[in-house]
């Protein structure tokens, strides 16, 4: 990487590129070529994301994640934890289970997981969007008014 004022400054417009999709795009690929490109793709992830763990740990990662999240305009929560999931595995059942991640990942219920989170979210910005443009239904009109009524009488007995 190009040299930077910080050690976090990624946005740097001299370093190179190494895949871009501007390179393969209007042009038809064989699908040796898109593997390859999938390959290299992989491995240059993996390698990035290497020695952002080598260089910081998790905070770096972390960092690396707000970064994508400006840039793409995305908001990410962290959904499942693997060390989480260890420790419950280990004080709520007295046992370690070398492979419950992968486990878990592939089971019902982190996909039963993934679709409520992905469906909450759609609720929730449909409601804003409503609000946030004034056109309410009576069902947001009426909990906005109990919400706020709510609010007052707790407020008043403390």
């Amino acid at each position: 990487m190009a040299n930077s004022d910080g050690p976090f400054d990624w946005e740097d417009e001299n370093d190179p590129v190494f895949i871009s999709d501007d390179d393969y795009s209007g042009e038809e690929t064989t699908p040796l070529e898109d593997f390859r490109r999938l390959m290299i793709q992989d491995r240059i992830i993996s390698e990035f994301v290497n020695e952002a763990w080598d260089f910081g740990g998790i905070a770096t990662i972390s960092d690396v994640i707000n970064h994508i999240e400006r840039k793409i305009g995305w908001r990410t929560e962290i959904i499942a934890d693997k060390s989480a999931l260890d420790d419950y595995m280990f004080f709520e059942h007295d046992t370690f289970h070398r492979d419950i991640w992968d486990a878990y990942v592939n089971s019902d219920e982190y996909q039963d997981l993934v679709y409520e989170v992905a469906y909450q979210s759609e609720i929730a910005m449909q409601a804003f969007t409503r609000r946030a443009s004034g056109h309410l239904t009576t069902k947001d009109r009426f909990k906005k008014t109990a919400r706020n009524l709510i609010y007052k009488l707790a407020r008043y007995f403390d």
